[in-house]
């Protein structure tokens, strides 16, 4: 039988939830599509082969943590404990286990960029490392954003997430002619973290969310730790165009930014 309360109910959640995606999607992708209308043919391409390379291979591995939190983070709140502390320390982990992976894609996009596309897109390594931090921080916002899911009050952040996508592309449409890959990937990081810092704002009683503090100070410790494992890497090889040594010093980060990471673990989490 059809139920219009129902009905009702669903609408009021999933409208203002696919508004908001698109929202979100017109922010990661419409850079590529203002740069074929403005005429940057060979920008468009590079920004189009930059996303595919890293939302394939980040976007699974993050949304997978982020997925795997919702049945725990929703039970808790109904059964009225507290969600701050687990929050916290969920963003927290978050941060610690998959920052090294995005820092990767940054410290070292001159090389993978060179490694899959080879030469035929010389930009590429430019809009790989802003993507892989836009992408680490999206994610990560779906985290500070359950709370409008659980007052059902998602069309506040369709709001703050159309808002966003409309300054996304005025931005977009004045940063690509005069600077190119580096102006697309500047606003579509400052897009992101301008849907992070205008959702933080927003406040529902009832609801202890995060610790802010903490968060930041487990970015800033482990954004030090990578820097300081980039920096051994560098000063340990010779730069040399092989691909095979490229994935060396690669893997070598990565082992030195989790050792690390491991040895730091009460700091980054305490």
């Amino acid at each position: 039988k059809f139920s219009k309360e129902i009905m009702f109910e669903s609408l009021k959640y999933a409208l203002p939830q696919i508004i908001t995606n698109t929202s979100v999607w017109a922010i990661l992708n419409l850079n590529k599509f203002i740069a074929q209308w403005l005429g940057f043919y060979d920008l468009t391409a590079v920004i189009g082969v930059s996303y595919m390379l890293v939302s394939s291979v980040l976007s699974p591995v993050f949304s997978v943590f982020i997925f795997a939190l919702f049945p725990s983070f929703i039970r808790r709140y109904e059964n009225n404990s507290d969600i701050k502390e687990f929050l916290t320390g969920a963003i927290r982990m978050y941060s610690m286990i998959f920052l090294p992976v995005a820092t990767l894609f940054c410290y070292f996009s001159k090389e993978i960029a060179d490694i899959v596309f080879t030469s035929k897109y010389p930009d590429a390594f430019i809009t790989v490392a802003f993507f892989a931090l836009g992408i680490f921080f999206h994610e990560m916002m779906k985290l500070f954003n359950m709370k409008y899911h659980l007052v059902n009050k998602t069309y506040v952040e369709m709001a703050i997430s159309v808002f966003a996508g409309l300054l996304c592309i005025l931005f977009t449409l004045y940063m690509i002619p005069p600077f190119g890959a580096l102006g697309a990937g500047i606003t579509l990081l400052a897009s992101i973290l301008l849907l992070i810092a205008l959702n933080s704002v927003i406040r529902f009683r009832g609801i202890n969310h995060v610790r802010y503090s903490s968060v930041f100070y487990t970015l800033a410790l482990s954004a030090l730790i990578g820097l300081g494992a980039y920096l051994f890497c560098r000063l340990l090889f010779i730069p040399v165009s092989s691909a095979f040594f490229s994935l060396i010093k690669m893997a070598i980060y990565l082992f030195i930014y989790y050792s690390l990471s491991i040895f730091f673990a009460k700091k980054l989490l305490g």
